[in-house]
């Protein structure tokens, strides 16, 4: 069921995932790929809140790479060697198709997808998403404050990373009374924001570094920009992953009369190609990544492309929508 308001049909998917979640004793926890504060503070915030409610349940957050926020808060990575999926309730935050995980290959019995992004087809299971949310952790939030589960400075914590980090610091669209209304009510905590902040902007040499390599290797356009990074890129400048440019993409949005600007990036010849695209006011990059395959918002968006002339495909709808 989807709903786009907090209303009563909304209480009422709330009371339908937690009666879910009361009928398993194996849970899993599931953001995206390459976990964003968004998707690390859905995660924890919930898993927090249930192991303290259901102290006997085995609640499970497992990631296949670190992040930098548990230099911050308590990440917690849990080991799953052992995990039966077929027994398990899977719970995807931040997302609303395990294919998105780093579990795709996985069959879970049952699925609840908690997310607020863009979709063509919505799942054939369980699910709250509500696209309007600038953060998915406002949902979190939402479906913890209704059970009276927010009760530690470590789930308000975990709630402000995913909601500050996806707002884009509350400049993003989508911040409204509403946002601000739920980040009085964690202040209530005495929340680390000041550290949360310092992690979220702060900047290495390093990271300077690569910010110069993109800057020195952006197509202009009036309208926008592209930025290309290919396999062959690594022999003069070799990069881990494509983070050490996404940092940097939304710099952009300082730059005048720039409506729509796009990063690909492909780190070994064989690798599909990560999009990542950014827009301004009505320019839709979501509607062009759902084309191929992802999602997102409006202004945010991203997918996978199998090849160059996919890019050249991809950017000629870019150049569509640049000039409604």
């Amino acid at each position: 069921m989807k709903t786009n308001t907090f209303n009563k049909n909304e209480k009422e998917t709330f009371r339908e995932i937690r009666a879910t979640i009361e009928k398993y004793q194996s849970i899993v926890i599931l953001g995206h790929t390459h976990p964003d504060g968004d998707a690390i503070g859905s995660a924890q915030s919930l898993s927090l809140a249930l192991k303290k409610n259901y102290p006997k349940k085995q609640i499970y957050t497992p990631y296949k790479e670190k992040s930098n926020w548990d230099r911050v808060l308590p990440v917690v990575y849990s080991d799953i060697t052992n995990l039966k999926w077929e027994d398990s309730l899977v719970i995807l935050v931040d997302c609303h198709e395990l294919s998105r995980t780093n579990y795709g290959e996985m069959k879970p019995k049952t699925m609840i997808a908690i997310d607020h992004h863009q979709f063509i087809q919505a799942p054939s299971f369980l699910y709250w998403i509500d696209a309007s949310r600038v953060a998915n952790c406002e949902l979190i939030y939402e479906f913890l404050n209704l059970n009276q589960w927010i009760d530690s400075v470590d789930i308000a914590s975990f709630l402000f990373l995913g909601i500050f980090t996806d707002s884009g610091s509350f400049r993003f669209k989508g911040v409204n009374q509403r946002t601000f209304s739920i980040i009085s009510k964690l202040f209530s905590w005495p929340i680390p924001y000041q550290k949360i902040e310092y992690r979220e902007n702060n900047k290495t040499r390093q990271d300077i570094e690569n910010f110069r390599y993109l800057l020195d290797n952006v197509d202009w356009y009036p309208q926008g920009l592209f930025f290309y990074y290919k396999a062959a890129d690594q022999k003069n400048f070799p990069v881990a992953n494509e983070k050490v440019f996404t940092m940097h993409i939304n710099y952009f949005r300082k730059i005048e009369d720039k409506k729509i600007w796009v990063f690909f990036t492909q780190l070994k010849p064989n690798d599909p190609i990560r999009v990542n695209a950014r827009s301004i006011g009505k320019y839709d990059v979501a509607k062009i990544c759902l084309q191929f395959g992802g999602g997102g918002h409006q202004n945010a968006a991203g997918c996978t492309l199998k090849t160059w002339a996919d890019v050249e495909q991809f950017k000629s709808l870019v150049e569509k929508e640049w000039v409604k």
